[in-house]
C-alpha cells in the first residue's frame, strides 16, 4: 500500500454521493497513475487553497473515461482509476485542515499528482481528515471562499484553452493568424501563443452562470470583447451555438 497525492480544484467536491467514484487524470498524468495498485490510499488536495479533503482507497487499476457523458470532460480527462471513498469532508470541513502539525513545512501544492507521500505524513493527513469531519462546521472564511473559486476557474479555463489547441472558438483565428495580418510575425514566441486566447463564459457569474468547463469557450481577445459588449442573451446565443 502506498499513499499518493490527488489535486483537486475544488468545485463540486461535496455534492457526489455515490459510493464508488472514479478518479479522472488526463494524458499528461497517465505515466504516474500506470504506477497506482489496488489497495493504495489517495490522499485528496484541492490545490488553490492547499487544504486537504478526503481520502480513498483505490479499487482498480487504470481504465478509459467511461464516467463521463460530456466531451469536454472526456478530452480533458480521457482515463480514471477507480476509487472507494473512505472519509470525503464537505468544503467547510475542508478548513480544518489547512494546518496539520507536523505538515507545515511540507509543500504539497508543488507535487505531482499521484507522486507518493511517505507513510507518516500520509498517516498525519488521514487522522487530520478524520478530525476535520467531526468537529463543528462553520461558515469558510472569505479568503478561503474566494481561492476556492479562483481555483476552479483557473482549472476550467486551462481546460477550455488546451482544447482549443491554439484557435479561437468563434472565429477559428490562432496568435499566427493575427501576427500575420499585422505584419508582426519576426515577433511571434511560445508565450504569445500560450496567452493569446481568452477564457470567456457563455453565462457570466453574474448571471448565475455555472463554474463548469461547458460554460466556458477559449476566444481570441477580439472575440471576447465583441461577444461581452452584446449583452449576456445575444452572448449565450452566439456561445452556445456551433461554430461556423
Amino acid at each position: 500500500m502506498a499513499y499518493r497525492i490527488t489535486k483537486d480544484c475544488g468545485t463540486g467536491w461535496d455534492e457526489c454521493e455515490l459510493v464508488d467514484e472514479k478518479w479522472g487524470l488526463s494524458d499528461r498524468q497517465r505515466r504516474l497513475a500506470e504506477k497506482c495498485q489496488e489497495g493504495d490510499v489517495f490522499l485528496h488536495f484541492i490545490d488553490h487553497v492547499q487544504a486537504w479533503a478526503g481520502y480513498s482507497e483505490v479499487i482498480g487499476t487504470l481504465q478509459k473515461n467511461d464516467r463521463d457523458s460530456h466531451t469536454d470532460w472526456i478530452s480533458a480527462l480521457p482515463w480514471v482509476i477507480p476509487i472507494r471513498k473512505i472519509r470525503w469532508l464537505t468544503k467547510n470541513e475542508c478548513q480544518a485542515t489547512l494546518d496539520i502539525p507536523g505538515l507545515s513545512h511540507k509543500n504539497f501544492h508543488r507535487q505531482v499528482t499521484f507522486s507518493t507521500v511517505c507513510e507518516d505524513d500520509g498517516n498525519l493527513i488521514a487522522a487530520a481528515i478524520e478530525n476535520a469531519a467531526k468537529v463543528a462546521v462553520s461558515e469558510p472564511s472569505p479568503d478561503f471562499e474566494s481561492k476556492w473559486c479562483e481555483g476552479a476557474e483557473a482549472y476550467y479555463s486551462h481546460i477550455a484553452k488546451t482544447l482549443a489547441e491554439g484557435k479561437c472558438w468563434l472565429c477559428g483565428m490562432s496568435a499566427a493568424d493575427w501576427m500575420k495580418c499585422a505584419g508582426l510575425t519576426d515577433l511571434l514566441c511560445d508565450s504569445l501563443k500560450v496567452g493569446f486566447l481568452d477564457a470567456a463564459h457563455i453565462m457570466s457569474r453574474r448571471e448565475n452562470g455555472s463554474v463548469t468547463p461547458d460554460n466556458i469557450r477559449a476566444l481570441c481577445p477580439n472575440c471576447h470583447r465583441i461577444v461581452d459588449r452584446l449583452g449576456p442573451k445575444r452572448c449565450v446565443e452566439i456561445l452556445s451555438a456551433q461554430p461556423k
